[in-house]
C-alpha cells in the first residue's frame, strides 16, 4: 500500500461491528482494507468500534483503539440504538477528523464527516427475501445513509451505477473499491486436492456454491439444474454448498426434498476461510447462479486457486468474471446444468483456467484499501 503522509494526530473512527470469530462478506472486506491501511500507517490513530467482546487480532497494530459500545446490535431496532445513540455518542465525545464504515450504515446524528461502502442495494430489488422489519429498515435509512455520507465506495461499477441511479446520489461522490481474494489463498496440489475431496465427498469429484443460503442466491435453481445434470450425464460428481442459511426459505428446502438426486448434494454450512480454499482449490468447478451480486467474491476466490467458474450473465458478476468464466442465465436451470457438462472438457478447464487467472490480477486489497485511504484523507480535508 503506497505510503500517503498525514498529520501525526490524525484520527479515524471505524464501524467494526462485523469483524466476529466467524467473519463472512461485509466482515472480510473489513478486516482486509483495515489490516492494510492500519499498518501502512502507523502514524495515524484508529479508534475502532465494536458492539461485543472483541477477538486480539482485530487489534492490528498499537494505533488501533478498540471500544466496546453496546448493546448488540443485531436487531433493526438494535442498529438503530447502536448507531444512533452509542456510535453518535462516542463520536461527540472523540471528536475523530472522520468516521469510516466499511458497511452501509453510519450515524445520522454525528457531523463528523464520513465514508461508507456499500456492497450493493439488492434489498431494493429482491425485498421479498427479507424479513419485514429488516425490508422496513434498509429501505428507510439505507438512502439517508448514501445522502448524508461524503464519500461512498462500492465494490463494482455495476453496484456504483445502480446505487446513484436508485436513490438519485450524484455520482461524482461514488467510486469503486472492488474486492479481492485473501492474500494467502493459493492453488492446492493434486494431493491436496484429493485430501479435500475424500474429507468432503469420500473422493467423489463435485461442484462448489460457497456463499449465504439467501433467496437472491437461486440455491433452487443450482439445485434443479444439478438434478438435470445428473440425470443427463450419470456421472459420479455431487454438489457441495457451503454457507450458513440467512433468513428462512422454504423454496431451498422444498426443492432438494423433490430432487431425484439430492442424496448427491453435501450441505457443509458455515466454513472458515481456509476451509473454504481447500474446497475451492479441488472443486470441478464454482456455480455461482445468482438472480443478484454487488461484486461475487467466490468468483475471483475461484480464479485465484484455479478453478473454472460458472456464473451469472446479470448485475455485477460478467464485470467480477471477466472471460474467465462460463455465462449462464440465472434463471435456466438446462442452461446451468449444460455449462456443469461443458466445464468437464479438458480444453475448456485448461482455457477458463488461463483466463481467470489473469483476471484475477486486477484485484487487490492494497489497491483497495488504498482507495479508501485516499477517500478519507480527501473527506477529512
Amino acid at each position: 500500500m503506497a505510503v500517503t503522509t498525514v498529520r501525526s494526530s490524525f484520527h479515524v473512527a471505524v464501524n467494526t461491528r462485523l469483524l466476529l470469530p466467524r467473519r463472512e462478506g461485509i466482515g472480510n472486506y473489513a478486516h482486509h482494507v483495515l489490516r492494510q491501511m492500519t499498518t501502512a500507517h502507523p502514524e495515524v490513530q484508529f479508534t475502532f468500534f465494536f458492539d461485543r467482546p472483541y477477538a486480539g487480532e482485530y487489534v492490528y497494530g498499537p494505533n488501533v483503539r478498540p471500544v466496546v459500545l453496546p448493546p448488540p446490535s443485531r436487531h433493526p431496532v438494535l442498529w438503530w440504538i447502536w448507531f444512533e445513540v452509542s456510535v453518535a455518542r462516542a463520536l461527540r465525545k472523540l471528536r475523530p477528523d472522520v468516521f469510516f464504515s466499511p458497511e452501509s450504515y453510519l450515524p445520522l446524528r454525528s457531523d463528523v464527516p464520513s465514508l461508507v461502502v456499500f456492497h450493493d442495494i439488492a434489498y431494493e430489488h429482491y425485498h421479498e427475501d427479507l424479513p419485514r422489519s429488516v425490508r422496513w429498515y434498509y429501505r428507510r435509512y439505507f438512502p439517508r445513509y448514501a445522502q448524508k455520507a461524503e464519500r461512498i465506495a462500492c465494490v463494482s461499477e455495476y453496484s456504483r451505477r445502480d446505487l446513484a441511479a436508485t436513490y438519485a446520489i450524484d455520482a461524482r461522490k461514488t467510486f469503486v473499491a472492488y474486492g479481492a481474494p485473501a492474500p494467502d489463498l493459493a492453488p492446492l496440489s493434486p494431493l491436496e486436492q484429493e485430501a479435500a475431496r475424500r474429507r468432503w465427498t469420500g473422493g467423489a469429484p463435485y461442484f462448489i456454491y460457497v456463499g449465504a443460503l439467501h433467496g437472491r442466491k437461486n440455491i433452487a435453481g443450482l439445485l434443479r439444474a444439478f438434478d438435470r445434470f445428473k440425470l443427463q450425464t450419470s456421472l459420479p460428481h455431487r454438489l457441495l454448498i457451503t454457507g450458513r442459511p440467512m433468513w428462512p426459505n422454504s423454496t431451498i428446502e422444498n426443492t432438494y426434498r423433490s430432487m431425484q438426486h439430492r442424496d448427491a448434494v453435501v450441505f457443509t454450512g458455515w466454513l472458515n476461510g481456509e476451509a473454504v480454499g481447500k474446497a475451492l482449490g479441488a472443486a470441478e468447478a464454482l456455480v455461482l447462479v445468482s438472480h443478484f451480486e454487488g461484486f461475487g467474491l467466490p468468483i475471483a476466490e475461484a480464479q485465484q486457486v484455479r478453478t473454472p467458474v460458472i456464473t451469472s450473465n446479470v448485475t455485477s458478476m460478467p464485470e467480477v468474471a471477466g472471460d474467465g468464466a462460463l455465462l449462464v442465465s440465472p434463471d435456466r436451470p438446462d442452461e446451468i446444468a449444460a455449462a456443469m457438462e461443458k466445464v468437464l472438457d479438458p480444453e475448456v478447464r485448461r482455457t477458463l483456467i488461463e483466463k481467470g487467472a489473469r483476471n484475477v490480477r486486477r484485484f487487490s486489497w492494497e489497491q483497495t484499501a488504498e482507495r479508501l485511504w485516499r477517500a478519507l484523507i480527501d473527506i477529512a480535508s
